[in-house]
Order: structure tokens, then C-alpha cells, then sequence
């Protein structure tokens, strides 16, 4: 409008236009001085159009500036029959807009910023704004300033921003700029309003750290990011962030610092909701630590059955070696002595024996004695055996056939290997307690 305001003035201080001097004198010159119009519009980047309508609703073109070659198939010597050539450029989806406009002029209604696409082939559309003020009027006719501007750059750049402000609060990350001189939010998408719980644009003007946990370490995180990012001018990595309601979550940040046209240097971070994903990993790292804690408990476990595995087999091997011996050492012997008696003879002290072998056939008797007094001979032992399950001089020597002095004399060696001479110990009662 201030542009349409200066030409307004500058048309009035040319035609000294007033109400003693004659329109037709005025116009007249207007058309002998066409070069000091175009003198007046040569810095003009638009085009610029003078024309009148009478009170018949007729439509006059009383010039042009040169710009008009600007746009294909239109001269300097367009007329309002040569306009007709201009509406045909006119785009579909805008022609209705243009009509009603043109109705609007008649009705002397001024336009401001008609916006609207001429269809210039082979090029794309071209976009032009088009902008009507009435200048005077004298004998019921009204003349009209109409600038005329291309912008087709200035839409491009337009449509770009568009589209890039669409792109950024459809994403589906959060996105926040923060002024640097003072730490203040200066905008925020929709996504990072929804995404700590805030509605649109309540955000602006607080300080960011209003969505920061409140926690120490976090803090501490926080001061080490905007520091690094300051010192680097970029920063990520991921952090845990308070929403409105006051619970937390996490998001991987991205952010970098940049300079912007209205609040200088700014921070530009973008956030993605990584929540769900640190819980799982917290969640596997206890479901890890307990199943390393239940591994090193089995582990234990094993080691301890293994230990007891072992213990078991040892013993067996002990008792199969007990066993062993006492058969060789106690049982057969008795058998042997069995088989080589007559049928006459008294078995009954030789079963005796072998039912008490018998029993303690598990016993580790013998094989303690074997160990601990290797010096004993075979018949020592089995006579050892003999008097530990109770047997008499007498017994033993009916039983093995010896003499009552042979036995006597087995029984002295056998408390000499023993170690029990000249001991008060009774020998039944010393190989009953091994």
C-alpha cells in the first residue's frame, strides 16, 4: 500500500491535477508527455497501468510502462481489446477470482494484492500480484493506478518455506530452537509439544531447561551438552527429559547450532522418543544380570555336586575296596576252612565266624589295619579279624587249626605291631574300636 500511496502522489504532482483544470486538457497531457511518464516509472520493477472507467462502465488504457514486454504475446501499444490476449493466460483455478475482481474495479472498489498464476508457455506458471487504486475522478470518470508485479521468485521461495514448515510439524521428531544468548525456547513443533505434553505454542518463551528431569546427574548431563555444543556447534547423544505432567522419558537428541534471521544464534534440536527402547534395554539388563547371577549360583551348585559326586565315588571305591578285602581276608578264609573239613566235624564256630564276616563285610576294619600296620602278615590279620568279632585262644585255634601256643604266640606279635606292649589295653576291645 505505500508504494500505490508514493505513485498516487507522484501521478497528482505530475498532472497537477485540480478542480479548474479540464480532464480532456489533462489526459491530453498525459498522452503528449508519455516520455515523462516513462521517466517517472524507469526505476519501476512492476507494471505499471494507468486507465479510466467512465460512468458507462467503460474501460480506457491510458498507458503502460515498459515492464509490459515482460510478459510474452502483450506490447507497449496494448489496448483494452490487446487485454483480452492477457486473459486467456489467466490460470482456470484463478479466473473466477479475477472476474469478480474486475467487477469490484467497476463498482470503484480498489484491490489489494490480487494474487493469481498466467499460464506462459512453454515456462510454468507464473504468479503476479495485482494491486488497483483509484487515482481521481472528474466528470464521473475515474482513473486508476494498477501495478502489476511477477512473483514467481518470491511464491518459489514461498512455497519452499511452506513446504519445509509442513515437513517440519509432520515429522515425526520433536523439534525445538533455543535462543543462545539466553537460553529462552523460541519454537517448537507440534510433535515436541506433544511430546512433553504441552499445547501449541506454550512453550515459547520459557526456559528450556523447563523439560529437563530434575535429577543431579542429569542436570550434570544437560550443562555437559549445551557446553560441548556451544564449543563444537553440534551435539548428540541420548538423555532423560521431563514431561509436563512431571514423568520422564528418554530421547536421542541431534543438535546444532545455527543463525537465525529474527533471534540471532539459536540451537536447533531435534528429538526422538527413544523410551521404549531404553526400558527394554534396562529391562534386558536385569533379565541379564539375574541370569548371570542364576548361571554363577548354578555354577556353584555344580561345583558342590561335583565335589559330592566325587566324595560318593570315593566312598564306593572305598567300600568296593573294603568289600574286596574283607572277602579275601575274613570270608574266604572261612569258606576255605569250611570246604576242608570232614562232614563229621563241628561247623559251628566256622559258621559263627562267617555269619559275623558276613555282616561286616562293608566294615573298613581290615582295611584300616592293612594301612595303618602293614607289617601284619596275612594269617596276622585274619586272627586280628578273628578276635575283633569276639573269638577265644581256644576258638581261633579250633577255627584255624593251630595250636593253642601257636595262637598264643600270633596274639603277642600281633600287640607288638600293635604297639600295645606292656599297655594295660585289652586287645578285643582296642580292634573292635579302630
Amino acid at each position: 500500500m505505500p508504494v500505490i500511496i508514493d505513485i498516487y502522489l507522484n501521478i497528482k504532482h505530475y498532472l497537477k491535477f485540480d478542480n479548474k483544470m479540464e480532464p480532456s486538457k489533462s489526459i491530453k497531457e498525459l498522452n503528449f508527455d508519455n516520455m515523462k511518464m516513462e521517466e517517472l516509472f524507469q526505476d519501476f520493477s512492476g507494471v505499471y497501468i494507468l486507465f479510466s472507467i467512465n460512468k458507462k462502465n467503460d474501460l480506457k488504457i491510458h498507458f503502460i510502462n515498459n515492464n509490459i514486454k515482460d510478459i510474452p504475446n502483450i506490447s507497449k501499444e496494448t489496448s483494452i481489446d490487446d487485454l483480452s490476449e492477457l486473459g486467456k493466460l489467466i490460470d482456470s483455478e484463478d479466473k473466477e477470482i479475477v472476474i469478480k475482481t474486475i467487477k469490484d474495479i467497476k463498482k470503484n472498489k480498489f484491490i489489494d494484492n490480487l494474487i493469481f498464476r498466467l499460464n506462459i508457455k512453454p515456462n510454468p506458471s507464473r504468479w503476479f500480484c495485482l494491486q488497483v487504486v483509484p487515482v481521481f475522478v472528474k466528470n464521473e470518470t475515474t482513473y486508476w493506478s494498477a501495478i502489476l508485479n511477477d512473483i514467481s521468485k518470491d511464491k518459489l521461495i514461498e512455497n519452499s518455506v511452506n513446504l519445509h514448515s509442513k515437513i517440519v510439524e509432520e515429522m515425526e521428531e520433536g523439534i525445538i530452537l533455543v535462543r543462545s544468548k539466553d537460553d529462552l525456547i523460541v519454537y517448537t513443533n507440534s510433535k515436541f509439544d506433544a511430546l512433553f505434553g504441552f499445547e501449541p505454542g506454550e512453550l515459547f518463551g520459557h526456559h528450556v531447561s523447563i523439560v529437563y528431569a530434575s535429577k543431579e546427574e542429569v542436570h550434570k548431563d544437560t550443562f555437559e551438552m549445551f557446553k560441548k555444543l556451544k564449543k563444537n556447534r553440534k551435539w548428540n547423544g541420548d538423555i532423560e527429559l521431563i514431561k509436563k505432567d512431571g514423568s520422564s522419558f528418554y530421547a536421542t537428541v541431534n543438535a546444532s547450532t545455527l543463525d537465525h534471521p529474527e533471534f540471532g544464534e539459536v540451537c536447533l534440536c531435534v528429538y526422538n522418543d527413544i523410551t521404549e527402547r531404553i526400558l527394554s534395554e534396562q529391562k534386558l539388563k536385569q533379565t541379564t544380570k539375574t541370569l548371570e547371577l542364576e548361571r554363577q549360583e548354578l555354577n556353584e551348585k555344580n561345583i558342590a555336586l561335583k565335589e559330592i559326586m566325587f566324595q560318593i565315588e570315593n566312598e564306593k571305591q572305598l567300600i568296593r575296596e573294603q568289600i574286596n578285602t574283607n572277602i579275601e581276608n575274613a570270608i574266604l578264609p572261612t569258606l576255605r576252612r569250611i570246604a576242608n573239613k570232614t562232614e563229621k566235624e563241628n561247623l559251628q564256630n566256622d559258621i559263627m565266624n562267617l555269619e559275623k564276616d558276613l555282616k561286616g563285610i562293608s566294615s573298613s576294619f581290615i582295611n584300616k589295619i592293612k594301612k595303618q600296620y602293614s607289617t601284619l602278615t596275612p594269617r596276622e590279620i585274619e586272627i586280628s579279624n578273628l578276635i575283633k568279632n569276639g573269638q577265644t585262644s581256644k576258638d581261633i585255634s579250633q577255627a584255624l587249626n593251630l595250636s593253642l601256643l601257636t595262637v598264643h604266640k600270633h596274639r603277642e606279635i600281633i600287640r607288638k605291631k600293635l604297639k600295645l606292649q606292656n599297655k594295660n589295653i585289652n586287645l578285643t576291645t582296642y580292634l573292635q574300636s579302630m
